[in-house]
């Protein structure tokens, strides 16, 4: 059984619960461009994207996986005045991955990647079936 520590400060924030949506699991990008680019990809891809186009592709990479696998993502996160823009690369899959029980939903992931822009802008993240997770910095 894997041990994560989990960051989920940004659920401290005022709004956290007010502004986001529970989802029952990742939603499917309707960009065939998103999709292909995160079915295909694999163990050291590096793209950058804005936290929204990041959002769908990784939704999509979650759900072109072996159940039960998750993906881990290391991001570096630049807040602009378009928005923020998310530099990744493709770390890792886990087969049986036992998720935390700090895990959240796949409706605050935008959110959290947002919050973690301003407040911690180099993070490492998991994302499973239906769930996310940050690491915590040790």
């Amino acid at each position: 059984m894997q041990a994560f520590t989990v960051d989920a400060r940004y659920l401290d924030e005022e709004d956290a619960f007010d502004v986001n949506q529970v989802l029952e699991n990742w939603r499917p990008s309707s960009n065939i461009f998103i999709k292909r680019s995160a079915a295909n990809a694999q163990v050291g891809f590096k793209a950058s994207l804005p936290v929204a186009a990041f959002t769908q592709w990784l939704a999509d990479h979650v759900l072109s996986l072996p159940s039960h696998t998750g993906v881990i993502v290391d991001l570096s996160l630049a807040p602009g005045d378009a928005g923020t823009t998310v530099q990744f690369t493709v770390s890792g899959h886990v087969p049986d991955i036992d998720s935390p029980i700090e895990a959240d939903n796949p409706g605050f992931f935008e959110y959290a990647l947002q919050w973690f822009a301003v407040h911690r802008p180099s993070i490492r993240a998991y994302a499973t079936e239906g769930l996310f997770w940050v690491e915590e910095m040790q």
